[in-house]
């Protein structure tokens, strides 16, 4: 059985991200994706606002509906 704190935010970039495109997303559980720019003035969130739309697309266009890409290992999970 999973264990929560496997789940928690470690740090605070991560808890800050969290935050602004999961808890205050607007959009329904299956529609968070949708979000391309979350209000605030980051760096990420102006690379998210760019690139968010392409990747929507691709999730569209082959069904998938969750994709994280992590560019520190390089890894698609």
């Amino acid at each position: 059985m999973p264990v929560l704190a496997s789940y928690t935010p470690k740090t605070a970039a991560t808890r800050y991200l969290q935050y602004y495109y999961t808890a205050a997303n607007p959009n329904p559980v299956g529609k968070k994706l949708l979000l391309n720019e979350p209000g605030d003035t980051s760096s990420y969130s102006r690379v998210h606002a760019r690139y968010q739309p392409i990747f929507h697309n691709i999730f569209e266009k082959y069904g998938y509906y969750s994709t994280l890409i992590n560019f520190l290992s390089k890894v698609v999970e």
